[in-house]
């Protein structure tokens, strides 16, 4: 059961653990939140290069666009450039022909695509592990004396400190 002091009621250590565990799912989540929008960005920059071009003249080296977190040879928009007919052009106005700087693309898409898609499965395991999580919390909450409308609308962070007080969203 939860107990008062000095007007907060103080929940159990199985309480304040499952929101630890909560909390740290919420920043996993985050951080998956970063890496999905960092991959979906490479992703698009190198479909773009397929769009309007690339140049020999504005080569640069770019971290991680291959995914593999070490610097790669990719590219860059040339502005000259531009798109006929469905054919991607280079800063001359002449189709892009250079065999390795199409490879370089394509695998810079390729890797932004993976990259994407196995950040997105971790979020979606750890979507389940939250549900799962919350769950076990009602569950304990509900066990120690609160409504399940109260273990529902409580605040994570003041749980993980072993209080019980109401959230933002509820």
């Amino acid at each position: 059961m939860s107990a008062s002091c000095g007007g907060a009621e103080v929940v159990g250590a199985d309480v304040r653990e499952l929101a630890e565990a909560l909390a740290a799912l919420f920043a996993a989540d985050r951080q998956l939140v970063v890496e999905l929008n960092a991959a979906q960005r490479r992703l698009l920059d190198a479909n773009d290069l397929l769009r309007v071009g690339v140049s020999a003249d504005a080569l640069r080296v770019l971290p991680g666009a291959t995914g593999s977190g070490k610097a790669s040879v990719l590219w860059s928009v040339a502005p000259a450039g531009g798109s006929r007919g469905g054919e991607s052009v280079g800063s001359a106005g002449c189709p892009i022909t250079d065999r390795y700087a199409l490879e370089v693309i394509a695998d810079s898409i390729r890797y932004a695509l993976r990259d994407y898609q196995l950040f997105a499965d971790q979020r979606r395991a750890v979507a389940a592990d939250v549900g799962e999580t919350t769950a076990r919390l009602v569950d304990a909450m509900r066990a120690a004396g609160f409504s399940e409308e109260q273990a529902r609308n409580a605040d994570v962070w003041a749980l993980r400190d072993g209080v019980y007080r109401q959230g933002g969203g509820g």
